[in-house]
Formats: structure tokens, C-alpha cells, sequence
């Protein structure tokens, strides 16, 4: 019995002296191999097609292509008055300018002014669906010379957004125009882009004494019925217009039109004094030397071969 207590005397005081005298831990050893691979898992819920939404607009019909050609035939392409950039110009000259003024913020300058784009008048790449096509705005349009736009075409309220006159100039008076008018930053009436107020029948100058007008039946609807693809590109001044001499103001000059915006760079065309004469030009309808043929293919197509013809739908039809 003696022998069997040493015994276990012994033996705790070996674990003892082991455990007291134990060193720091070794360093890990060799990472071991890769097990085998587990059993695939099920399959999960098919996700959403990262293309459907993009070919709601870019699909194979051209259709987009199409819009895109139009535009890049248009004034609003090569934007040859966004420069005007301050505040009060900015909201219709310029693309940023335009979408704060649909969103309701205060005119400001805009340091980086583009021309009017897709994104001026579109939602583009807002919801990534087709209704990123739709126009910023379609209500009414409350005039700045006063008045409301009609309703009948609500697509025609966003382009007189801009095309309205400005309240920054007084109507003229229209009796008293010859001697009596002053003129105001070179203009004589109300800023250009008067098309909203007019076929709305708004901002008129008013004649004293009574005047019957019969209705052409333009309404505000009207602007996307002739500014479209069958109109084959930018409606209103052509060369045949201008191919005659006129006096500016501000230099008292004399020149050709047609020659000074070919020496300005806003024709894509050289145009020298010799050409001119080669140059179809249309006949003022008190011209002494021109036929009534003449005067009166020039009065219809300055007055109304430009909308009315093939393929717009409106009346009369003018080769």
C-alpha cells in the first residue's frame, strides 16, 4: 500500500512539473488539402432580364434612330443661342436651364450651358422604361404676357413653354409705331418666338375701330402637325428668303444676308456677292417686274407651303 501512494506521489508531481514548465505555443502547421466538393445546391429564382427595360426604347425599329435624325436636323440641335446663359435667358436657351424651370427652381446662370437635347424635354434614363420618353410637362402654359394655352393638344404646351412672348418689352402701339416707338435692345415689338400667344390668339397688338378676322382654325395642337419628319427639316426661313441686301442697324452697313451669314460661319456654305445671282430668291408681291406667277408662288410658299402640304394632314395641298 506504501508503495502504491509513492507511486501516485511520483506521478503528480511529474504532471505538476510538465504543466508549470509548458512554453509558448508553436507556430501552425501546413494548411492540409482541399476536401472533397459538396453536392451542388438547388437552383435559385431566374432574375430579371438587365436588358428588357433598355429595349423598350433601343430596340430594332429605328424608331429612336429616327427621333434622333429629326433632332439633328433641327435648330435645337445645333443650339446657335445656348451662349445666352444668364438667368432670365437660360430657362429656355439652355438644356439645364429648362428642366429647373419645369422643376420649379428660381432662374439662375448656368456655367455650362448645352443646346436643347433629349434630356431638355424627355425623362430620359429616370425609371429605365418607355416612360422616360414621356414630356417633362404638358399642363397649361400661363403665359408671360398674359393668358392661358389651350388644351386641345396638351404635347403642343411644352414646346410654347418657350415659344411664348416675353413680358420683358411693351406692346407696341400700333397707331403711333412710324414716329413715336422706342426701340428696345434692336427690336421693335415683343421678343421673338411669339407662336404659343398667336395661335392661342393672345398678345396681339390691338387696332382701334373694328376688325372681323375668320378663323383659320389653328389651335394650340397645331405646332407637332407641321414640326414633324414630313416636313423634311427646319420650318420657316429659307435662302430663297433672305438672297436680298439689308441694312443693319447697329453697323448701318448694306450687305446680301445670305453673303454676311456665310462670312459669320452660320452657313455651312461660302457665299460671295457673284453668287447671288444664281441663288433662287422669291418676289416681293409689289415687285413692278415680277410676273403673277411669280408673286404668287412666293406669297404661298413664304406664307403657307411650309405647312400646308403632302402628308401633314392639313389642308391644301401645295407641291
Amino acid at each position: 500500500m506504501k508503495k502504491l501512494s509513492n507511486l501516485l506521489l511520483i506521478i503528480a508531481a511529474a504532471a505538476f512539473v510538465f504543466v508549470a514548465c509548458e512554453g509558448p505555443e508553436g507556430p501552425d502547421g501546413p494548411t492540409g488539402p482541399a476536401g472533397e466538393t459538396g453536392l451542388t445546391g438547388p437552383q435559385g429564382d431566374t432574375g430579371a432580364d438587365g436588358t428588357t427595360t433598355c429595349i423598350e426604347c433601343h430596340s430594332d425599329d429605328q424608331s429612336l434612330t429616327a427621333k434622333a435624325l429629326q433632332w439633328e436636323a433641327s435648330v435645337h440641335a445645333y443650339g446657335g443661342t445656348f451662349e445666352r446663359n444668364e438667368d432670365r435667358c437660360a430657362i429656355c436657351h439652355t438644356s439645364q436651364g429648362f428642366i429647373a424651370r419645369v422643376a420649379g427652381t428660381a432662374p439662375a446662370d448656368i456655367m455650362d450651358p448645352t443646346s436643347i437635347n433629349c434630356y431638355t424635354c424627355h425623362e430620359i434614363h429616370e425609371t429605365f422604361t418607355s416612360d422616360d420618353i414621356a414630356l417633362r410637362t404638358v399642363a397649361p402654359v400661363s403665359f408671360m404676357a398674359g393668358g392661358t394655352s389651350g388644351t386641345e393638344d396638351a404635347d403642343a404646351n411644352l414646346c410654347m413653354s418657350c415659344h411664348q412672348v416675353t413680358d420683358w418689352y411693351d406692346i407696341p402701339n400700333a397707331t403711333a409705331h412710324d414716329t413715336a416707338t422706342v426701340m428696345i435692345n434692336g427690336y421693335w415689338g415683343p421678343h421673338h418666338g411669339s407662336q404659343g400667344n398667336v395661335l392661342n390668339g393672345l398678345a396681339a397688338v390691338e387696332f382701334t375701330g373694328a376688325l372681323t378676322i375668320t378663323s383659320g382654325g389653328h389651335y394650340s395642337g397645331d405646332c407637332i402637325s407641321c414640326h414633324n419628319a414630313t416636313s423634311g427639316g427646319t420650318l420657316g426661313t429659307r435662302t430663297r428668303y433672305l438672297n436680298k441686301e439689308y441694312t443693319y442697324p447697329k453697323t448701318g452697313r448694306t450687305a446680301n444676308q445670305l453673303v454676311t451669314l456665310s462670312h459669320l460661319g452660320i452657313l455651312d456654305e461660302v457665299i460671295s456677292d457673284a453668287d447671288t445671282n444664281t441663288i433662287l430668291t422669291y418676289k416681293s408681291i409689289d415687285d413692278p417686274n415680277a410676273s403673277l406667277e411669280e408673286k404668287a408662288r412666293s406669297y404661298l410658299d413664304l406664307n403657307c407651303a411650309y405647312c400646308h402640304r403632302s402628308g401633314t394632314g392639313n389642308r391644301g395641298e401645295f407641291p
